[in-house]
């Protein structure tokens, strides 16, 4: 089953049996995406012990992303939850424009590479399609 809500811009949710869905759509009306923002949450612990750092986990994505092309990321401590339990993670930030090119599939890619090495159980991804995207210099 699937519920739209009206009056509410950019939003749908998917109802699938227990689980809900909900996905944000910032794309404006139905138009192309000016961009997208990547996010990728790494944690710190393996095994329940904290094993990386975040100059670690940095390192480990910089080499990767450089192959792809990408230089400029953000990345930042947060705590995050896995199976209940609080976890330090990081949050990388990645923002691009329309016209450098989608490279969500490049960066699943570069996630699995990083999943093996920093030893995880999982990495979380996500795409964000946006409706404005500036630069100011």
């Amino acid at each position: 089953m699937r519920i739209n809500i009206n009056n509410v811009k950019n939003s749908n949710i998917a109802v699938e049996g227990d689980i809900i869905q909900v996905k944000n759509y910032n794309a404006g009306e139905m138009g192309k995406p000016e961009g997208w923002k990547y996010e990728i949450r790494v944690g710190k612990d393996v095994a329940g012990v904290q094993t990386w750092t975040t100059e670690q986990i940095k390192d480990t994505f910089s080499k990767h992303l450089a192959e792809l092309g990408i230089e400029d990321f953000e990345t930042g401590e947060k705590i995050g939850y896995w199976r209940g339990e609080p976890e330090e993670s990081n949050l990388m930030v990645i923002i691009r424009k329309a016209e450098d090119g989608d490279v969500y599939d490049d960066l699943l890619g570069v996630i699995k590479m990083a999943n093996t090495e920093l030893k995880q159980e999982a990495i979380l991804s996500s795409k964000i399609d946006l409706s404005r995207i500036d630069f100011a210099s």
